[in-house]
């Protein structure tokens, strides 16, 4: 589970970083944004605009982590114990290292990209 969920951000973090170049011409993933940019002088708009991206970012994040809150760890026993005896993985995955260095990495995805815009 710990594994699952490790390359589920590490997937998410490898899309969201994808740049252009020799691979890209040879292989072109659909975007993971589609990002309208509007000129109208002397403004510039986009839609949606980088905090809600920042936002959908967020959510994604935080559904991946949600996911270990209904699995349950199962007893080293055959005798059958209540669900509510027992604990979730979430904690287990939530306290990991690299896993907490990836959500605070995709929480800050795009504070580079509004210094740039």
């Amino acid at each position: 589970i710990l594994r699952c969920t490790k390359q589920s951000f590490f997937a998410l973090k490898k899309r969201l970083a994808a740049r252009g170049g020799i691979a890209g011409l040879l292989y072109v993933e659909k975007p993971f944004f589609n990002v309208d940019i509007e000129l109208s002088l002397p403004l510039v708009t986009m839609n949606p605009s980088l905090d809600e991206i920042q936002g959908a970012i967020n959510r994604c994040a935080l559904n991946i982590l949600r996911c270990s809150k209904s699995i349950y760890q199962w007893a080293p026993t055959p005798v059958p114990v209540p669900r509510t005896d027992r604990e979730t993985f979430h904690r287990l995955i939530a306290g990991d290292y690299q896993i907490v260095a990836v959500c605070l990495m995709l929480t800050g995805a795009v504070e580079g990209t509004k210094k740039q815009v």
